[in-house]
């Protein structure tokens, strides 16, 4: 996750990436904001972001795909997605500097029309036991909106293959596996294993489309060069979602939910993971809104992994950006024009740790 603040000094900006990066396990990125942060020339670069766009992740996505065609420059031998033997990643940042000084142009030419659409594999840890309590309660299969699908492979979270611990695994043994996330505390989710899902869509304002080599390639390049083993299962993961049909609607999902919400069989599932913190408060408040209307003749169930700020249900903690665990895992149900949350869990934003409270 980035903290996204359009007016923000981008030196600022990036010397306060660097503590992020840390805890992501991202020693190589977080090298890298420390130099870019006391540097003029790539700050101006970063800047060429759209409004709300995390710099720091485009700024260094964009030149490892720019550095995947030129393999030959002398930066590719920090990157341990290019090379067995990393050099020391404290030691990257001139030979990033120079590359992206000569390649400048290309760069940030992916800065201004690229957006941050992260998708990790391993998020879908956290959906299938939250959708399983949804499931529970109301029946399969769900009928599944997905807000923010980006590339689509969390809107089909129930086709991989999970690993259960004590219980083994469940799904396919062909298909890409989800890493289970770490519990903390005492309290574990009933059941990981994801419900039957029947009609899906998946709504972004630009969906990505993964038959696409490029595409893939920018995906895969949101998640940090250190990450070889999340990398290659990313791949795997894009590759499989390629060769998958999924219904998704481009544009502004507030105008395409109304028509699904009447179009699709009960129970509905209304998921965002991930997506909705980028959203200033006001189309969050409208979200909410939308969804208490619709339930006037309908229930639905919103499943959120994520930070909301505005119609924050008031069943949640007040937001605190300290907290490393500080997304927020609850289900929403909407009924009769009126919501009920209930709380379920918080994780950090990769997905590799939470706490179940449910």
């Amino acid at each position: 996750m980035s903290t996204v603040i359009p007016d923000m000094d981008m030196g600022d900006y990036f010397r306060g990436s660097v503590m992020r990066f840390n805890m992501m396990r991202a020693p190589l990125y977080a090298a890298l904001a420390e130099g870019v942060a006391e540097d003029p020339d790539l700050c101006a670069m970063a800047a060429r972001k759209q409004t709300g766009q995390p710099a720091d992740h485009l700024l260094f996505s964009a030149a490892e795909l720019v550095l995947q065609d030129n393999a030959s420059d002398p930066l590719a031998a920090y990157y341990p997605t290019m090379t067995a033997q990393p050099k020391p990643a404290a030691e990257s940042f001139p030979a990033f500097r120079a590359f992206c000084l000569k390649h400048r142009q290309a760069i940030e030419a992916l800065i201004a029309t690229r957006t941050v659409q992260t998708t990790f594999l391993n998020r879908a840890g956290l959906i299938a036991p939250a959708a399983r309590l949804i499931a529970d309660e109301v029946g399969e299969p769900l009928s599944l909106i997905e807000i923010g699908c980006s590339a689509g492979l969390l809107t089909l979270f129930d086709h991989y293959q999970y690993d259960l611990g004590p219980e083994g695994r469940h799904g396919d043994a062909s298909r890409p596996a989800v890493e289970q996330p770490h519990w903390f505390g005492d309290a574990r989710p009933k059941s990981s294993i994801p419900p039957k899902i029947g009609a899906r869509v998946g709504l972004d304002l630009n969906p990505v489309d993964p038959t696409g080599e490029l595409e893939r390639r920018w995906i895969e390049s949101l998640a940090p060069p250190d990450w070889v083993s999340q990398r290659k299962q990313l791949a795997a993961a894009l590759r499989y979602r390629a060769d998958t049909g999924l219904r998704t609607i481009a544009g502004d999902a507030m105008k395409s939910l109304p028509g699904l919400l009447t179009e699709l069989p009960a129970p509905i599932m209304v998921m965002h993971t991930f997506c909705l913190y980028q959203w200033p408060a006001e189309p969050q408040v409208a979200l909410d809104a939308r969804l208490r209307e619709a339930s006037k003749t309908r229930t639905i169930h919103r499943l959120a992994i994520d930070i909301v700020t505005g119609a924050r249900p008031p069943e949640l903690e007040p937001f605190n950006m300290m907290k490393e665990r500080l997304f927020d895992m609850y289900i929403t149900r909407y009924e009769g024009g009126e919501a009920r949350t209930k709380v379920i869990g918080e994780c950090d934003p990769w997905g590799f740790s939470a706490q179940w409270l449910a």
